[in-house]
This record gives C-alpha cells, sequence and structure tokens, in this order.
C-alpha cells in the first residue's frame, strides 16, 4: 500500500460512514493491514470508489482526491486464480 493509501484509509476511518456498512467494514478491515501490504485490484477499485465518494469528507481530513480515482469507481475483472492468491496473503497478512 502507497503512503497515500494508507493516508487515505486513515482519513476514510475519522469520517462519517454508516454504521455497520459495507463501506465501514472494509475501511476498518484495511486499516488493520501492515502498510507494506499490498492491495489487491479489487480492494483498490473499492478504495477509489470510496476516495471519491466521500471525496468533500476527506478534504476535511487533509486529503485532497485526484480526478483520475473518479474514473475508478467501476468493477475490475481479475482471474480468480490470481485473486485467491492475494487474497489468502491478505488474510495471513491481517493474522
Amino acid at each position: 500500500m502507497t503512503t497515500f493509501e494508507r493516508e487515505v484509509v486513515n482519513a476514510l476511518a475519522a469520517c462519517r460512514l454508516q454504521p455497520l456498512s459495507s463501506d465501514k467494514r472494509f475501511v476498518v478491515s484495511v486499516g488493520k493491514l501492515k502498510p507494506e501490504t499490498s492491495l489487491s485490484e479489487k480492494q483498490l477499485a473499492w478504495l477509489h470508489a470510496l476516495g471519491w465518494k466521500y471525496r468533500k469528507q476527506l478534504l476535511r481530513h487533509g486529503v485532497g482526491i485526484p480526478d483520475t480515482w473518479r474514473n475508478d469507481t467501476h468493477s475490475v475483472q481479475v482471474d480468480s486464480v490470481e485473486e485467491n492468491k492475494k487474497l489468502e496473503k491478505w488474510i495471513e497478512a491481517s493474522k
């Protein structure tokens, strides 16, 4: 995870997200990851989507979202074998 992505995750954790929502669960789970852990393509796409969705709140926390993240709000098609390997690594890293 890049330093900017880590800043976005930390700022999202400080934003007002609906309790028990998938957005909040994602932010909490990614926030627990070690900084050197890389995100899968789907996780990056979701982070970009959340960054764009909550961009006004993020500005209040000192994080500006680039316009390029606007186009990344679509779902990403990934090879399931590759995704499973990344998911296994992600689960191990979060333990």
